[in-house]
């Protein structure tokens, strides 16, 4: 028995030795397994990394540059992601879609790398990663447009029969309406006008609407200047007109000769713009100024009720003709700033500095960057006036420039752009904020 036992212990002793070798093969390849594991899970996430940094960047420069998304431009952002990443070889592809108001990219990523395999020390293993990332953007086209309001707010004062001096023996009123008929039979200037025409009260007003520039040539036909100029009169009715209707943009241009002496005088003007700027709309005031620039009285106060519902009054909002030739460049640049502003953005951006302005023709952008501090008109070399507001972009105007005004979220071109606008039938496309990832 004693000697029979040994042999049994010596014969179990012998059957746990290829079991231990078995577990210490299993646990090896557990470690080595595990190892690859983890490597592959390392690798995973570092390309995700990248793929995140690469797609922002992308976007970062559609921002800035526009679509499409230009092959340098993708490098470029190729580039950026390898920078959040220590693998090796690696390529990318981007697909662009757009919604009413974000620009949207979704980004893949794939690099291969040499993994420790168990059996298979030298197998390659391809890695892919997936992200997308937004954009805010609005796109204002020739299809979804909502055409600004103008009320035209005509003096027909007395003072209005004075002749300009540029004028070729017209006086003021003639060259006004002249320069009024010219504009409404504009085709490629798209406004829904209405007029309040006014002098010791408001004689005549024609309503917003389709109809509006048949009508308003009627009165300018079967009406002449006379009597006292109750500047009143003419804001308040242009308020009711403008009250009336829904708000895709209110303007008033009110095109007078000097300060009001009826109506409460320039007291009751101003009360009437306060009612203006209550309701949203923007006052611009062209001053027919056949003084020449003699009396800074009627300047002060055409300056006094000029500006936005935000910014009042604003001097950028007064201009000033003496002559004929001078009105009616001036008419047209006042409405062709009108037609060329869009907004408001919604929602409205955060941080205005990252507002980018684009012309699109067709599936391409051109960039329309921020209006610079122009020279003002004068002598030659005019330095400019160390203030970026809406003058400069009347100075600018033959370049392609944008304005953002945060107060109201609008953002407005310059003439230039509002000719590719106008006669190209090319869309303004607005992108603001930070890109942000979404997958």
């Amino acid at each position: 028995m004693g000697a029979r036992g040994g042999v049994d212990r010596l014969h179990e002793r012998g059957s746990v030795m290829p079991i231990m070798l078995v577990l210490t093969v299993a646990l090896a390849t557990l470690a080595i397994g595990g190892a690859a594991v983890g490597r592959m899970v390392a690798v995973k996430l570092d390309s995700q990394r990248a793929t995140d940094a690469f797609c922002l960047a992308a976007l970062h420069i559609v921002r800035e540059r526009g679509l499409p998304l230009r092959p340098a431009d993708q490098a470029n952002a190729l580039t950026i992601g390898a920078l959040n990443s220590n693998l090796p070889t690696h390529t990318g592809e981007i697909t662009t879609s757009e919604t009413a108001t974000h620009v949207n990219l979704a980004c893949t990523w794939h690099t291969e790398m040499a993994i420790e395999r168990v059996l298979d020390a030298t197998g390659i293993t391809s890695v892919g990663s997936r992200a997308s990332a937004q954009l805010s953007q609005t796109v204002y086209d020739e299809a979804t447009r909502r055409l600004p309001k103008l009320v035209l707010v005509l003096d027909y004062s007395g003072s209005m029969n004075q002749r300009l001096p540029g004028g070729g023996g017209d006086t003021a009123i003639q060259v006004l309406e002249e320069s009024i008929l010219n504009l409404l039979a504009d085709p490629t200037i798209e406004l829904d006008y209405g007029a309040a025409f006014y002098s010791s009260t408001n004689f005549a007003s024609v309503a917003i609407g389709p109809d509006a520039p048949i009508q308003i040539a009627a009165n300018i036909a079967a009406r002449g200047a006379g009597g006292a100029t109750c500047t009143s009169c003419g804001l308040n009715t242009a308020r009711d007109l403008l009250a009336a209707t829904d708000n895709t943009g209110r303007y008033v241009l009110l095109v007078s000769d000097g300060a009001p002496n009826y109506g409460g005088g320039a007291g009751g003007s101003r009360t009437a713009a306060d009612g203006l700027w209550a309701i949203d709309a923007t006052i611009i005031t062209l001053h027919i100024d056949w003084s020449g620039g003699a009396d800074v009285g009627l300047a002060s106060f055409m300056r006094s009720i000029s500006g936005t519902p935000d910014t009042h009054p604003n001097p950028d909002y007064y201009r000033a003709a003496a002559d004929a030739a001078t009105l009616v460049a001036t008419f047209r640049d006042i409405v062709a700033s009108i037609i060329c502003t869009v907004g408001p953005i919604t929602p409205l951006p955060t941080d205005p500095t990252t507002v980018r302005a684009f012309l699109r023709s067709g599936v391409v952008e051109v960039p329309v960057p921020p209006v610079p501090d122009c020279p003002n008109p004068g002598p030659p070399g005019a330095p400019p006036d160390g203030v970026i507001n809406a003058r400069d972009l009347a100075f600018c105007r033959d370049g392609l420039y944008s304005l953002y005004d945060a107060p109201s979220g609008k953002v407005k071109v310059t003439r230039a752009a509002c000719d590719r606008v106008r006669d190209f039938g090319d869309d303004i496309v607005i992108r603001f904020g930070a890109p942000s990832l979404t997958e």
